[in-house]
């Protein structure tokens, strides 16, 4: 896998436009389509990632088939949300690594809960409104004061999750109960069309609100 880093890998369509794209500055994506090249730069971090991701995948599925105390590091991989930091200056290339993961993911048919940017969520906004008290009594133990909840960011982010996994639920058959709150308001609408577009014919949706 290491012969790779340094190299482009052009990417098709499809798979940029699904998996990377929603990563990467407007303008990028812009001078890439431009030239009409969807190429991108492999380097070792996103190498270096992919190999850890594939490790600690095996070492949790093994750690299924042992006794539960076998091993500190079976434990700790049967029980620990791993985390991995990529750091770097603005235009430094994290959002392209971010992207060429996040393909690899999409490839493996991996479930992928994205955060496309952060800068999203800590940029102050209109989109806020008081968490129902159905919200607020679910999570009131983990916090004390006032809850508030996001629905135009909450409504995005869900559009995203549900174009990048796309793949993956097209495969599977699925039963859906969820509730949809009342802040959402008009938004339910487009979040119930998202979700029954992109599961298969032999899924079910039981919707609430």
């Amino acid at each position: 896998m290491s012969s790779v880093i340094g190299k482009f890998i052009t990417y098709s369509e499809n798979e940029f436009s699904l998996f990377i794209e929603p990563f990467l500055k407007v303008e990028l994506v812009e001078e890439l389509k431009t030239f009409g090249d969807l190429s991108l730069l492999i380097r070792k971090p996103t190498i270096n990632m992919i190999k850890d991701v594939i490790n600690i995948r095996d070492l949790q599925k093994e750690s299924f088939k042992k006794e539960p105390d076998s091993s500190k590091s079976v434990a700790l991989a049967k029980y620990c949300v791993p985390r991995f930091v990529l750091y770097g200056q603005p235009g430094t290339g994290v959002s392209v690594i971010l992207g060429q993961i996040m393909c690899f993911a999409g490839r493996e048919k991996w479930l992928i809960f994205p955060f496309t940017s952060c800068e999203n969520f800590l940029e102050p906004s209109n989109d806020i409104a008081p968490s129902n008290e159905y919200h607020y009594n679910q999570h009131r133990e983990n916090f004390a004061g006032d809850a508030f909840d996001f629905p135009a960011r909450s409504a995005e982010w869900l559009k995203v999750f549900l174009q990048l996994n796309r793949p993956l639920f097209e495969k599977v058959s699925v039963i859906l109960l969820f509730y949809l709150p009342d802040f959402l308001g008009f938004q339910s609408t487009i979040v119930c069309a998202l979700i029954l577009k992109v599961f298969s014919e032999n899924s079910m949706a039981v919707l609430g609100s």
